[in-house]
């Protein structure tokens, strides 16, 4: 006795048997068709479920490394974009992770107050902000100055400015830093002095208004 000959294909259909048909055995034979059809099938369900079976077990595995261990790691390729892995190996290559008093970061200008920011961009604001007060004397411009008029420090360093205002009730003196208000003062029933101090950084613009007078005007430069 031998056994049906099984193809791996999946048959569309299984045969029906019909009244009809004549009782045939043997490898062509009408009756073993629909066994054909079925051990086709079979066969065909077989090898599916071991291929899926195999890529489970593959997959298991995998997961398995990904659990991770301190002997295992994952290699990656130099970064290009910003949103790629980056390796030790190119880190370190921009910056010495380990510190060296040779490397820095760079940082771009800020646009927050809680930003870093680079010593030229400190600079520009304020000068070499270690020269402030070297080379400087305090020095009273009081003949010199205006109320209402528009000063620029260009000395090259930051001033220091020290304003004194006679006010009395309803008078106001008041500074202003590139053209932001920045302090004012209101007089009351009997005439009364009032100063404000401000440091003036390189290549900003300071006013001085009252309704009353200046009694002073000084300043570290």
């Amino acid at each position: 006795m031998a056994d049906i000959t099984e193809v791996e294909q999946w048959d569309d259909g299984v045969y029906q048997l019909e009244t009809t048909d004549p009782v045939q055995g043997g490898v062509d034979g009408i009756d073993n068709l629909p066994h054909k059809h079925l051990a086709n099938r079979t066969k065909w369900l077989k090898s599916g479920l071991e291929a899926l079976q195999n890529t489970v077990s593959n997959l298991g595995n995998t997961f398995a490394l990904l659990g991770g261990s301190a002997s295992q790691r994952f290699k990656v390729a130099d970064a290009v974009s910003d949103d790629e892995a980056v390796s030790l190996l190119q880190l370190s290559g921009k910056a010495n992770l380990n510190g060296n008093s040779s490397q820095y970061f760079k940082v771009n200008t800020p646009t927050d107050m809680t930003h870093a920011t680079s010593k030229a961009y400190v600079d520009g604001l304020f000068g070499n902000i270690q020269d402030f007060g070297n080379g400087q004397s305090w020095q009273d411009v009081t003949s010199n100055r205006n109320t209402g008029v528009t000063y620029t420090n260009t000395t090259g360093k930051p001033i220091a400015i020290s304003i004194t205002f006679g006010i009395v009730s309803y008078q106001k003196g008041e500074i202003t830093v590139d053209s932001i208000l920045f302090d004012q003062r209101f007089g009351s029933s009997n005439t009364e002095w009032t100063s404000i101090n401000l440091i003036i950084p390189n290549g900003v613009t300071y006013r001085a208004s009252t309704t009353g007078y200046i009694y002073q005007w000084r300043e570290l430069r």
